[in-house]
């Protein structure tokens, strides 16, 4: 794993357990989505907004593309944008409690960045039900597994090719919806907790002078 390796390059220990993040899952099955591909992310230039405005606009789609989040590179998105004559919603900052029904509003996620440690808002659009398209390499594929579409980092071209794929093909889409779904529940809290539980009866299984010195924890954050 990404996060385990990157732990094995600064920590002097033979055995890592990486646990990921959990999420809480909503008790309702998601809305009827629209046609929309959605982006939520701080808007920083390594998210790889540009790769996906560059796709988007390779497309011959009416799908509408909203971009939601606030960041330094907002301003050049916009810009981007307008050179590329593509419409895209760009809704700055969203409250957490109206993420949920924006995730859910939106039947393609995309998460072109190029590092990742573990992004949360992968988990919340498993939750969510989006199809969902993101980046090979670091943390984005270790959240998704099967369950999502992975494309080149910094790739316009391969992006738009997966979402070409996808937009001319509703049962993929379908059938990726209900991986994210299926996906999701790996990461309850439910789960999560126990795994945090068995992790620390077993270091109080093992003798004192091992248990500072085999086993490192580590809990990835966006």
């Amino acid at each position: 794993m990404y996060l385990g390796d990157l732990l094995k390059t600064h920590a002097e220990t033979r055995e890592i357990e990486v646990i990921p993040n959990g999420i809480y899952l909503p008790e309702h099955s998601p809305a009827q989505p629209k046609n929309r591909i959605l982006m939520v992310s701080r808007i920083f230039e390594r998210k790889g907004v540009d790769v996906l405005l560059r796709a988007y606009a390779e497309l011959d789609t009416d799908w509408e593309l909203v971009i939601a989040g606030d960041g330094p590179y907002l301003e050049a998105a916009k810009a981007l944008a307008g050179e590329l004559g593509v419409t895209v919603h760009f809704l700055g900052h969203v409250d957490k409690a109206q993420l949920p029904a924006l995730y859910e509003s939106a039947r393609i996620f995309v998460l072109p960045s190029l590092r990742e440690n573990f992004p949360v808002v992968l988990l919340e659009a498993l939750a969510g039900g989006c199809a969902i398209i993101t980046t090979k390499g670091s943390g984005c594929s270790e959240v998704v597994g099967e369950a999502g579409l992975l494309v080149e980092p910094e790739s316009s071209e391969d992006l738009a090719n997966a979402l070409a794929g996808l937009l001319t093909d509703e049962q993929q889409i379908e059938t990726q919806r209900q991986k994210s779904l299926q996906r999701v529940r790996e990461f309850s809290w439910e789960r999560i907790a126990a795994r945090y539980e068995e992790h620390y009866r077993h270091l109080l299984r093992q003798p004192r002078q091992q248990q500072g010195q085999k086993t490192h924890l580590t809990r990835p954050v966006d």
